[in-house]
């Protein structure tokens, strides 16, 4: 397997083709999330072998082995070796599973690699909610807690708690005035469930009042009571104070106290709504006539509506998207199983040591060993002036002169 230079070590992960299981689309550019606590993932000085104290020498690439892809640390710990990261895979497929690799263990890295090229162009924002309310995506949308406190821990990470009449908001932005193809998501943990019909209250856009130039993009909320209480909600405004109000054609069942991953869809070109709820579409799509229209000086909040500041939530919040773009049904079910709690989503591997080259003649070289009962001829790697020296593993050094290399093994019965 060809490797990243400069890494000791490496693990194969792959993601699992059978949890997604409402179609055969292959997922292009889509951030998965590793989440994962291991001893190997400690820094050096605390038993493990990463390097850098912020876990910067923490990388990741495609199948190849080779190729690094993109990716967004937001939460390491170098004691526990606890890491929670985004990786953007070129490609993952809904019909075999996808591998890819974690490498780690590089004392020469002190820039943290993470990037917010990790979210594709049709993001308009993502929010993690952890240790901030920054934008992940290169937007900048980077929101303000009105009266919100800090959830821990949230879903990934820490997240954000919003009582009712609390909210998070950002004032004007071009880019998330859409108008046309969307996707709203956001993972919520309902603390209570409110009955007023225009309550719980996820993600809006738009300005006060509705008869004026300007109007509404887009809300998500859950209709707390009536004929259609429990059901998914989305409403704009098309022209100056006309209403659309799209409701999903069947109800859903929020748990207190558990993380649900909420969404919908505006797909223009077709003119339909598509509700999920837990990465499954909720009932049928449902046909709209009119798009939304106007919209220049509306404004975004989270857990509240804009219009209406009695309409809210009671509910922790994390990782909140915005995209102009219409997600795929693999799209969101693979978004569900990659970020839920005790998620299997992403299988890892054990940590296995990266073989150097060892034909290479340049002083001081150092062999690694993965596979037990491997035997190293006393030539190679190439004789020198210094002596064998075995620091890790449980090998068995026969010849200890006569050579410039430290040799460690992960197996057994290493003779030299």
């Amino acid at each position: 397997m060809a490797s990243v230079p400069g890494y000791g070590y490496y693990k194969l992960l792959y993601t699992q083709e059978v949890q997604i299981s409402v179609g055969t689309n292959s997922l292009a550019n889509f951030p998965v999330l590793v989440r994962i606590t291991d001893n190997d993932l400690k820094t050096v000085s605390n038993g493990g072998k990463v390097q850098n104290t912020n876990g910067f020498d923490i990388v990741f690439t495609s199948s190849d082995g080779t190729t690094l892809v993109n990716q967004q640390l937001e939460k390491y710990n170098p004691t526990t070796g606890e890491l929670v990261i985004w990786v953007q895979l070129p490609a993952v497929s809904a019909t075999v599973n996808t591998n890819f690799y974690m490498y780690f263990g590089n004392s020469t890295v002190f820039i943290d690699p993470s990037t917010t090229l990790t979210w594709d162009s049709n993001f308009k924002g993502v929010w993690h909610l952890n240790t901030n309310l920054n934008d992940a995506t290169l937007n900048g949308v980077n929101l303000t807690a009105n009266s919100t406190t800090t959830l821990s821990p949230a879903l990934a990470a820490d997240g954000e708690e919003i009582a009712p009449s609390e909210y998070l908001s950002y004032g004007t932005n071009t880019g998330l005035q859409i108008n046309g193809d969307l996707t709203l998501e956001a993972w919520v943990n309902f603390n209570s469930f409110q009955t007023n019909v225009s309550d719980n209250f996820f993600i809006s856009n738009g300005d006060v009042g509705e008869l004026g130039p300007d109007n509404y993009h887009y809300l998500l909320n859950i209709i707390g009571s009536g004929v259609d209480a429990n059901k998914l909600h989305v409403y704009w405004e098309y022209g100056a104070g006309v209403d659309v109000d799209v409701v999903s054609t069947v109800s859903v069942s929020p748990s207190l106290s558990v993380w649900h991953h909420v969404a919908v869809v505006r797909d223009n070109t077709n003119s339909l709504i598509l509700f999920y709820f837990d990465g499954l579409q909720v009932g049928s799509s449902v046909a709209f006539t009119n798009a939304p229209t106007l919209g220049v000086t509306s404004t975004f909040r989270v857990g509240e509506d804009q219009n209406t500041s009695t309409f809210d939530i009671d509910a922790g919040f994390d990782e909140v998207r915005v995209s102009n773009s219409v997600r795929i049904p693999e799209w969101m079910q693979a978004t569900d199983q990659s970020n839920q709690t005790g998620s299997t989503f992403v299988i890892y591997g054990a940590t296995t040591c990266v073989p150097p080259d060892i034909a290479t003649v340049s002083g001081n070289q150092t062999v690694c060993i993965s596979i037990p009962s491997t035997i190293i001829s006393g030539n190679t790697p190439t004789v020198g002036t210094g002596a064998w020296a075995l620091v890790a593993g449980t090998g068995t050094i026969a010849i200890t002169a006569s050579a410039t290399t430290l040799v460690y093994g992960l197996g057994s019965g290493i003779n030299i």
